[in-house]
């Protein structure tokens, strides 16, 4: 009896131990999917970087959603919010558009939620955000303008791209694994929150 009651601990334990696992494990393959299609996107679109400069405009900005669906560069599960908006599959709300003579993605991780006169990210991933810098802004630091996490009322960190740092101006390429785990961690969610790639 004593020896079955242990079994039954065990197995337990285990099937414990297994589900917090299998949660792990299917954190990190939404995360490596989701850095994936950002990818595809964003180097499909940086194959066209010329011609979306000729369409931005000198101030404000122009949204670049039909323009990626036309290129053929979004993934199926994903839904189209107006003219620079998409919800992607992993309830992140992904900004496409043309700003200033750029090419700017802002990925607002974890969507935006309304609360009387407040916006907040409730759903914020440090996780995604360390994938998306270190597996995706750092690569192409010599394409990035502009890389940095923003948090309503509280800011942002920034870091620029080859063309544009030194001396004050800290560079994507120098980043340290404890830069972007700051960088991701500045947001909270408590408040609206975006990560941005600019080229």
């Amino acid at each position: 009896m004593i020896e079955m009651l242990g079994v039954l601990a065990i197995i337990g334990v285990l099937s414990v131990g297994g589900i917090a696992g299998y949660s792990k494990a299917m954190e990190k393959w939404k995360i490596d999917k989701a850095t994936e299609e950002y990818s595809h996107i964003i180097f499909g679109m940086l194959e066209h970087i010329d011609d979306v400069r000729k369409l931005s405009p000198q101030s404000g900005y122009t949204g670049l959603a039909d323009l990626a669906i036309a290129l053929n560069l979004i993934p199926n599960n994903w839904n189209k919010v107006g003219d620079k908006h998409f919800n992607d599959a992993y309830g992140n709300l992904v900004q496409v558009q043309a700003r200033a003579q750029n090419l700017v993605f802002d990925i607002f991780i974890g969507n935006i939620q309304s609360s009387n006169d407040s916006t907040s990210s409730p759903g914020w991933s440090p996780r995604l955000c360390e994938s998306l810098i270190s597996n995706l802004a750092q690569p192409l630091h010599s394409s990035v303008n502009i890389v940095n996490t923003w948090q309503m009322g509280k800011g942002g960190i920034y870091y620029r791209g080859d063309a544009y740092c030194g001396g004050n101006t800290p560079c994507v390429s120098s980043m340290t694994l404890s830069n972007i785990h700051d960088m991701c961690k500045h947001c909270d969610g408590s408040h609206e929150c975006c990560i941005t790639l600019e080229f």
